[in-house]
């Protein structure tokens, strides 16, 4: 059933966008991890396919955790991501997103939402530099599904909450092929349905 409506989707999308042939299509829904995702249990976080979801948990508000993997999505070419994530609750002790631009744990590029403000961030050599934000208007009520989402067109990279943009980027700051998500501070959110065309 689940696969039968990822595969609804991707027929939607590919004739809304005038894209019934893409170059790449990939879908993922986390029943099982052969796409690679690193995966970990330690006593402050975690990072786990089960129950056919990417969860990932941080139990300490300087904590980070996160999973991510290498695609396959040409960099030259434009793309698009969309996944969901259910979040247990959005507060301000805690934060969620997306990892683009990964090619390890210290050197990456993350859009974070947290409780009123998405983010942009990099992380080069193991330190964080914020590179934009704004503020955006999410329901604050537990237990909730949220699309996130990554275009990038002709180098201009847009980042969406619930089909909404929330950041758009002009530096063109993709190098690294390494896609993935990610919590922080006291957070757990679980991913899945995640789409990507080229």
């Amino acid at each position: 059933m689940k696969k039968n409506i990822i595969l609804t989707l991707l027929v939607c999308i590919s004739f809304l966008t005038g894209k019934a042939q893409n170059k790449y299509q990939l879908v993922d829904n986390f029943d099982d991890n052969r796409n690679g995702w690193t995966e970990f249990v330690s006593k402050k976080a975690k990072a786990v396919i089960q129950e056919g979801v990417l969860l990932i948990e941080s139990k300490d508000k300087k904590e980070f955790a996160y999973s991510f993997s290498h695609l396959g999505v040409s960099l030259k070419d434009n793309f698009e991501l969309s996944c969901e994530c259910y979040v247990k609750e959005i507060t301000e002790d805690g934060a969620f997103g997306l990892i683009f631009n990964g090619d390890n744990e210290n050197n990456l590029c993350a859009f974070i939402v947290e409780k009123g403000n998405a983010s942009l961030h990099e992380k080069r050599n193991g330190t964080w530099n914020l590179v934009s934000a704004d503020k955006i208007k999410l329901n604050d009520k537990k237990g909730q599904t949220i699309q996130l989402g990554i275009k990038n067109e002709f180098g201009v990279l847009s980042f969406y909450v619930n089909g909404m943009e929330a950041i758009s980027d002009v530096t063109g700051r993709i190098n690294y092929s390494g896609f993935g998500f990610l919590v922080m501070g006291k957070q757990l959110a679980k991913f899945d349905n995640l789409i990507v065309l080229q």
